[in-house]
């Protein structure tokens, strides 16, 4: 491709950077991270094991109050 093209596209093309893992704004916090860990986490892993992983994460960043 030529330089003058690219340079081009350089200014007139952007993108905007998407979350990798989808969120529902109707959801609660809790209800978030939950579906999260049931999409992401191997389907052998029980619900109350992803139940579980997630109230650690609450923890870890100190959201029991806003959850």
């Amino acid at each position: 491709m030529d330089a003058d093209v690219q340079d081009w596209y350089a200014h007139k093309i952007g993108y905007v950077l998407q979350l990798a893992v989808p969120y529902y704004e109707e959801l609660t916090v809790r209800q978030n991270l939950f579906f999260a860990a049931h999409m992401r986490l191997p389907k052998e892993t029980s619900a109350a094991e992803k139940y579980e992983r997630v109230e650690q994460i609450i923890a870890q960043v100190n959201l029991f109050v806003v959850v």
